[in-house]
């Protein structure tokens, strides 16, 4: 009787061990399919940020203010550490989608206006446009991982009458906006996707 106890306590034992076994074992972490898109945001981000320091012009139009002409509709972002620790997931992927196909409109608007002016249009530009859509396609991508319904998307109201000055100073206007949008957005989307990280 005392062998058949000793053999049950040995089985039970070994059962013990072999189950703390299978749990140390290190298991492949499963990947959060929106933190693998924020991921690939960030990247574009960064990219797109690259080409639109490429896209001034040669000469600096810095000091130059675009008095005559309203460019209230290209988006501008909070950028202090107090908006950025309020940011809400929902809310920063729905306003970025929206700020994201504002700027693609203006870029498509922009090579527009050089083509029927016959100026030339940089390759760098398509590219950014190109940039644009694949940024905007991967945020409504997000925005539906979350159950959120994509905004609606205003159409700018764009400046006529443009001379081929105007349209200088527009190339280098909505390039610098965009860089600095892009320089930042980088930011809200790493702070997003530590949010999620650790959900």
């Amino acid at each position: 009787m005392k062998l058949c106890l000793d053999s049950t306590q040995s089985i039970l034992l070994l059962l013990l061990l072999a189950q703390l076994l299978v749990l140390s074992w290190s298991r492949p972490t499963i990947k959060c399919p929106l933190c693998a898109h924020l991921t690939m945001m960030v990247q574009q981000m960064r990219s797109l940020q690259m080409l639109t320091s490429n896209l001034q012009s040669e000469r600096d139009f810095s000091g130059i203010e675009l008095m005559e002409y309203n460019l209230d509709s290209l988006p501008e972002m909070e950028h202090t550490a107090n908006h950025l620790s309020s940011l809400k997931l929902n809310n920063s992927l729905s306003q970025l989608y929206t700020d994201l196909c504002s700027f693609k409109l203006h870029v498509d608007w922009l090579i527009d206006v050089r083509v029927n002016m016959s100026l030339p249009v940089s390759p760098k530009t398509v590219e950014v446009t190109k940039g644009l859509h694949n940024l905007s396609s991967l945020c409504s991508t997000a925005l539906k991982q979350i159950a959120c319904t994509l905004p609606q998307i205003s159409i700018p109201s764009f400046p006529t009458q443009l001379t081929t000055w105007d349209v200088a100073l527009l190339s280098y206007k909505i390039p610098e906006q965009l860089r600095f949008y892009c320089q930042w957005s980088t930011r809200v989307l790493l702070f997003l996707r530590s949010q999620v990280q650790g959900l």
